[in-house]
């Protein structure tokens, strides 16, 4: 596992500098390779994404792995390039396929894949030797040009959507438009280990286990984040203090931000994580993940069925949603609290979400995302759980309450498939 430092003494400029393209993080994150010719159809058949054309360096996609009921197990970052070798050599490998994952899950990740791969050429593996890096704008090419050790690049495609994809979001801006974040994959040098490596710990975390900080989820009436697992924190950096493996990248122009920069601009976007949106429950429709991580118009995947009906009914339960605090009380909630939704002068009339991400922001002050219940009204003002009370909160639209999604009945998958009738004498 590799965990990246919280930041270097002062969270707020570090973000501007991100934004701004002008700073880079190390993230903490696990790769999985994936190597063995079969590798892309056996991607393909096991995920939601079609991966089959994913063999020029530096592409990227989005996908999701689902259990036989549509709930996501994992959700990767699948990037092609030429892999080193493992251990101590650096020489070129095979083209492969690099799952980057969140610290913790690449373990169980693996051992997934390769449970369902009978009779394929195909191989699983987590890399420790392998480190993530990321940048905003034209941060993420400054970086590419620095690094040593470069395996390959890669892009997040979010918030466009990706071909096959669609949306719920019905907005004329979705909040994540000027989202361009991107990076790298370095390989470490023999007796070199990933940033803050020695010093984290952390509990594996295995398949149907939801995903999420080590702070407890609070008890509501909603039904909660499915089961906690701990995901060891990551670690605040001195200023001027390097991580282990920081000689990798000559920065140049670059400075070195903490992660809780990347964090926030990731709320900003409205960009779902798995280790802190996904629960046991989660399914990829609440997300918005089709977007970026369902391609609509592929053949049969495990939770299919869930992904098609939810697309072709409309629906899903839940609905996440950006919320501006608004900062009256001073501090963040907790990862965790209650939504409520005020009734009269009771600002915790009904407990209607949970917070799953939270950040003060360089620009926006106090963000957040949640999952709230389908049926909250778009305009309503709702309140968050703080120890000091309650705080505020606005609506910022990820996935329309309505519940339906913009893809054409052309692009939805079942409707072109007539139920056989009887011929009557």
């Amino acid at each position: 596992m590799a965990f990246a430092p919280e930041h270097f003494g002062n969270p707020l400029r570090e973000q501007a500098l991100l934004a701004q393209g002008q700073a880079w993080a190390w993230l903490s994150r696990d790769v999985v390779e994936v190597s063995g010719a079969d590798r892309l159809s056996y991607l393909t058949t096991v995920s939601s994404q079609v991966l089959t054309d994913l063999e020029n360096d530096g592409q990227s996609r989005q996908v999701l792995f689902l259990d036989a009921n549509g709930h996501i197990l994992y959700a990767a970052l699948a990037v092609a390039g030429l892999v080193p070798a493992p251990a101590e050599q650096l020489a070129p490998g095979e083209q492969s396929v690099l799952l980057l994952v969140d610290a913790g899950c690449g373990e169980g990740l693996a051992q997934l894949l390769n449970s369902r791969r009978f009779m394929l050429r195909v191989q699983a593996q987590v890399r420790p030797d392998l480190q993530v890096a990321g940048a905003i704008g034209d941060g993420v090419q400054k970086l590419a040009d620095v690094v040593k050790n470069l395996v390959t690049t890669w892009r997040d495609p979010w918030p466009g959507i990706t071909p096959g994809g669609s949306t719920y979001f019905t907005g004329t801006r979705h909040p994540g438009a000027n989202y361009r974040a991107g990076g790298v994959v370095v390989a470490l040098e023999a007796g070199q280990t990933a940033p803050d490596q020695a010093a984290a710990s952390g509990q594996e975390i295995t398949p149907g286990q939801a995903p999420g900080p080590s702070q407890a989820a609070a008890s509501s009436q909603e039904a909660a984040p499915g089961q906690e697992h701990a995901l060891a924190p990551s670690q605040a950096a001195a200023p001027g203090q390097a991580p282990a493996a920081g000689e990798l990248i000559q920065a140049g122009d670059l400075t070195q931000v903490g992660e809780l920069a990347w964090e926030a601009l990731r709320i900003e976007a409205g960009l779902p994580r798995w280790a802190r949106e996904v629960d046991a429950r989660a399914i990829p429709n609440e997300l918005d993940w089709l977007r970026t991580g369902v391609h609509l118009n592929k053949g049969c995947y495990p939770g299919q069925e869930t992904i098609a009906r939810t697309v072709n009914l409309g629906r899903p339960p839940r609905r996440l949603v950006q919320l501006q605090l608004a900062g009256w009380q001073g501090q963040l909630p907790e990862v965790g609290a209650r939504v409520y939704l005020p009734a009269g002068d009771n600002p915790a009339g009904k407990a209607v979400g949970t917070i799953t991400s939270v950040a003060r922001h360089w620009e926006l002050g106090n963000i957040a995302l949640a999952l709230v219940r389908r049926g909250v009204p778009a305009q309503a003002e709702l309140a968050v759980d703080l120890e000091a009370g309650y705080e505020s909160a606005s609506q910022e639209l990820l996935v329309d309450p309505a519940g339906k999604a913009e893809a054409s009945p052309s692009q939805r998958p079942g409707l072109g498939l007539k139920r056989l009738r009887p011929e009557h004498g």
